[in-house]
């Protein structure tokens, strides 16, 4: 998409960043609230926040179950890094030029998944429905508003 409309691919980098991790059993239903703030190494990248809110709803065996549902934060240059489009890339791109404001960059909601293998190992997954929010969702980048994700993978326990 972005080759096609002459915008340059987003570069890769990395971020550091504070992870909060709150869990609690109300009856027989694990909850789990989660916290993360991050900074791109790059400031000109931006910070992002994301919330989750995670709960079990099914387990039998070594078979586990939860829904959640996630939000995530992106200030200014967060958003411009991933939906702007400035305007020196005006001139080769396709696409008008486009300055996104920090805010609600999306909300997501899914089901999570575990089995366990062994006492160490463990399989996990999810299937997620994420839709873009607010300036982000309004880039000519994003050709659709809303997606659907599914993960697996395999984690051992220390």
């Amino acid at each position: 998409f972005l080759k096609t409309h002459g915008i340059p691919d987003v570069n890769v980098g990395a971020s550091a960043g504070v992870h909060f991790e709150w869990d609690h059993i109300f009856g027989r239903m694990p909850i789990t609230l989660l916290v993360r703030a991050r900074q791109h190494l790059d400031s000109d990248r931006g910070a992002q926040l994301d919330l989750r809110l995670s709960a079990g709803v099914f387990q039998q065996g070594r078979f586990s179950a939860g829904v959640f549902t996630q939000a995530m934060w992106a200030n200014a240059k967060s958003a411009n890094s991933f939906y702007g489009i400035t305007p020196a890339l005006t001139g080769t791109a396709r696409l008008p030029a486009f300055d996104p404001g920090g805010g609600l960059a999306y909300a997501s909601a899914g089901l999570l998944w575990s089995f366990g293998l062994s006492k160490q190992w463990i399989v996990v997954g999810n299937l997620e429905a994420r839709r873009l929010q607010g300036d982000v969702a309004r880039s000519p980048l994003v050709e659709r508003r809303s997606n659907y994700y599914a993960t697996a993978g395999i984690a051992y326990r220390f």
